[in-house]
């Protein structure tokens, strides 16, 4: 049976090896960004819109978007997307 001093040692190694893997997934998230070009084009803010509402389904909230007017934003469709999804 593990003492606890053993228990407490295996604990706080694990804790270091993810903090290392979370520190190290962070950089490299870091410099994929720094390297990112946008590529903006125009879009209609309803597809905008569909796909933040799409990946707004599991939080149970109701949107309505009316757009009468047809609106087209310039915005790189990539990141604003997934900007989106990550909120």
């Amino acid at each position: 049976m593990q003492t606890k001093k053993q228990i407490n040692t295996t604990f706080n190694s694990s804790a270091k090896v993810s903090y290392l893997l979370w520190k190290t997934f962070c950089e490299w998230s870091k410099s994929q960004m720094e390297n990112f070009k946008p590529q903006p084009k125009l879009i209609e803010l309803n597809t905008l819109f569909q796909d933040t509402k799409i990946t707004s389904l599991g939080r149970k909230l109701q949107m309505v978007f009316q757009n009468p007017s047809n609106i087209q934003i310039t915005t790189d469709e990539n990141y604003s997307l997934n900007h989106h999804q990550k909120a």
